[in-house]
């Protein structure tokens, strides 16, 4: 937080050549007790006031106010509740090479763990094994707020505790597990504040419906695009806090929020007469492969996760915002990377260009191929 207030010090100063300069002419206070606690209280006192008139005024601007004062300023903005993050859920799979003798439950808390032990899921709900099957589903749901819980296809499980009996191996379901959003930051919240007191939310225009969109939990942003389907119509475009494309659950959510049924009957926050229709982002997948020239002490496994978040972090900043890939930052990516040295034979889907982003979809980094 910006420090505007004078220090105890300065003010004792101040008073010392402001009374001098009235005539009291104390060449040493110390040798003056009597002025010198007068000025040192009065000084303590001003030090105070003035703290308490620097805290009231850093509410005033939004890069000033503490962390812990930001969920006033969404509230008197009218603006929706920090984001506490979600956990993610899915099944995940329990086998055997040969089918189930012996029928028992696996039971609700029973903990997971991803073999290196950093993420734990615990099962949701009282699951049992059914003799003559060789698998079978279990509901979970990750022990952590955040993205790191949305684990792939295939993720292998290990037991937490006492072992299962009979089950061989437990694996991350087909559909993996997923739904997990890190807690809004202080920053994210602070770009929500600029972008509500910047952008003129009225009358139903563009700026409303995406306010409105983004007030649904787990929407990450959004864009309108008016009159899509004729007069009196508006298609709201959303993706998720992780800036891909929303789920249809999300998607269903939010056009209940605005319009349900897209009945322009005002039983959402939109306006009687505006046919509000909300939709997922396309995903743009974008396929990549390099060769890449490294340190000697670097292996492929130890540099590929570092350049796919980094590639991955650069295309979620483009999500509405811009319309284009831009061929020469991926390669400042890849040549700026720790371990790499540099790279040849880079492609982008392909080609040797930028890739343009098509109005209303979201990039996302595809199964990439990276060799030395």
């Amino acid at each position: 937080m910006r420090k505007l207030a004078r220090t105890l010090e300065q003010i004792v100063e101040e008073m010392r050549n402001y009374a001098n300069s009235k005539g009291l002419s104390i060449k040493d206070f110390i040798t003056n007790p009597v002025a010198m606690t007068g000025i040192e209280t009065s000084a303590h006192q001003i030090e105070l006031l003035e703290n308490k008139a620097e805290e009231i005024r850093a509410h005033f601007f939004i890069d000033d106010t503490p962390d812990e004062k930001l969920d006033r300023r969404l509230s008197e903005r009218g603006l929706t509740p920090r984001f506490l993050g979600k956990k993610a859920s899915g099944l995940v799979v329990a086998s055997k090479s040969s089918p189930f003798i012996i029928g028992s439950s696996i039971y609700k808390d029973t903990v997971f763990k991803t073999l290196d032990g950093k993420i734990e899921v615990a099962v949701t709900a009282d699951t049992n094994i059914i003799v003559g099957t060789s698998e079978f589903s279990i509901p979970v749901q990750c022990n952590i707020v955040g993205t790191d819980g949305n684990l792939i296809q295939g993720t292998e499980l290990t037991y937490s505790g006492v072992a299962i009996l009979e089950v061989e191996t437990i694996k991350v379901g087909i559909e993996g597990l997923s739904g997990g959003f890190n807690a809004e930051t202080a920053d994210e919240i602070r770009v929500r504040l600029h972008e509500d007191m910047q952008q003129t939310a009225t009358s139903a225009n563009k700026n409303q419906c995406i306010k409105w969109a983004k007030e649904v939990e787990g929407v990450g942003d959004a864009i309108c695009i008016p009159l899509w389907n004729g007069d009196n119509t508006s298609k709201v475009v959303i993706v998720n806090r992780d800036k891909e494309p929303a789920s249809a659950e999300l998607v269903e959510k939010t056009q209940n929020y605005m319009d349900p049924g897209v009945t322009g009957l005002g039983d959402g926050v939109g306006p009687i007469g505006l046919y509000i229709t909300v939709a997922a982002a396309s995903e743009l997948q974008i396929i990549m492969s390099s060769k890449l020239i490294l340190e000697p002490e670097y292996t492929l496994e130890q540099v590929i996760p570092s350049i796919e978040s980094n590639i991955s972090l650069y295309l979620k900043s483009l999500v509405f915002r811009e319309t284009t890939i831009r061929y020469n930052h991926i390669g400042d990516i890849l040549y700026n990377a720790e371990g790499i040295l540099d790279y040849e034979d880079l492609l982008i889907n392909g080609d040797t260009s930028n890739v343009i982003i098509p109005s209303g979809s979201a990039p996302v980094l595809g199964v990439s191929t990276w060799t030395m």
